[in-house]
């Protein structure tokens, strides 16, 4: 299990080496997060695409999979890793709703009463529908083949994000719903990872590393 957490740790060395790089998409969710709750599901989503895919495309443009082999990791060891380093990117995500919901209580946004677990439930399950339909693509095509699929995803969970936001604030007893039934939200999201992790261990067992 070490090898795993060391090929994390590895992953969010790289994602920390690319922080130039990410300047400015971390300046929109910012400015996202700042504009009010309509947007905080975008900012999110967008912290979690940039996990998701940058380091993917990182790995291809400068073929780090051909360094990654040489190290004494099994493919199911460099799965897990990626799995587990994108679950991290979901716990960010739930933070930063947190911290977001925080500041939209204060007097600049009308001292406005907004319960964040429904929130964030939500944004877990789209996380993990999100991650399990989006890292076996990366994983078995490669980031550059994958590209306009995950572009595709991520903007259809953008899509989703506003009306999702908006049926919260409305009384018409989604918010309720919700509220009563936030472990099945986050298990049903699990439910899909687990699934989508299987598919993706069985497939990158045969995938083939070609220039």
């Amino acid at each position: 299990m070490s090898m795993v957490w060391n090929l994390v740790h590895m992953d969010f060395m790289k994602f920390k080496s690319l922080q130039r790089s990410q300047f400015f998409y971390m300046l929109i969710i910012v400015v996202l997060a700042l504009i009010g709750p309509d947007f905080s599901l975008f900012s999110v989503v967008l912290l979690l695409y940039m996990m998701t895919y940058t380091i993917p495309s990182y790995d291809d443009m400068y073929k780090a999979d051909y360094l990654t082999g040489t190290l004494p990791a099994s493919r199911r060891q460099i799965v897990l890793s990626k799995y587990v380093f994108n679950l991290f990117g979901i716990g960010m995500g739930a933070m930063l709703l947190v911290v977001e919901n925080l500041l939209y209580t204060t007097p600049m946004y009308g001292s406005r009463e907004f319960d964040v677990v429904p929130v964030v439930c939500l944004f877990v399950l789209m996380a993990l529908l999100f991650l399990s339909i989006s890292l076996p693509l990366v994983l078995i095509l490669g980031a550059t083949k994958s590209r306009i699929y995950i572009l595709l995803l991520y903007m259809g969970a953008c899509a989703g994000a506003l009306p999702l936001m908006n049926s919260l604030q409305v009384d018409t007893g989604i918010l309720e719903s919700v509220m009563r039934y936030p472990v099945l939200l986050v298990g049903v999201g699990l439910v899909l990872l687990a699934m989508s992790y299987g598919f993706a261990q069985k497939f990158y067992q045969q995938k083939e590393f070609l220039d």
